[in-house]
């Protein structure tokens, strides 16, 4: 029986998808642990610094745009394609810099219409 312990050198990158397969037989102290070779799979978070409005916060129904803060550079395009809202709100994003930001770390978006009552 062999045992791999894995050692991270540096951070596991953030806002990617990893999958881990480990090949079976599988064993503990006991035996063999039945397992069916699926894969184990899981998303880094994304490394966002803040958001506006914060989550779970109720909002006025003139509240006009969501704002993130990113801590690192981002793909922008996976980020605004990875964003939505429910219900479905059309509307478009921009990018910003921060007053403290080396890069544009801010996504705005603004919604064509005002947000609803309970949305």
């Amino acid at each position: 029986m062999s045992t791999h312990s894995p050692s991270w050198n540096e951070a596991i990158p953030s806002a990617r998808q990893y999958a881990i397969h480990l090949p079976g037989p599988l064993h503990d102290q006991f035996g063999e642990i039945p397992y069916d070779g699926a894969e184990f799979s899981f998303a880094a978070p994304a490394p966002i610094l803040s958001m506006e409005p914060r989550d779970g916060a109720n909002i006025s129904a003139d509240f006009e745009s969501v704002k993130i803060t990113f801590s690192e550079a981002v793909d922008k395009v996976s980020v605004q394609n990875a964003f939505q809202i429910n219900p479905l709100i059309y509307g478009h994003s921009s990018w910003s810099t921060s007053a403290n930001g080396k890069f544009e770390d801010v996504l705005t978006f603004l919604p064509n219409t005002l947000f609803e009552k309970g949305q």
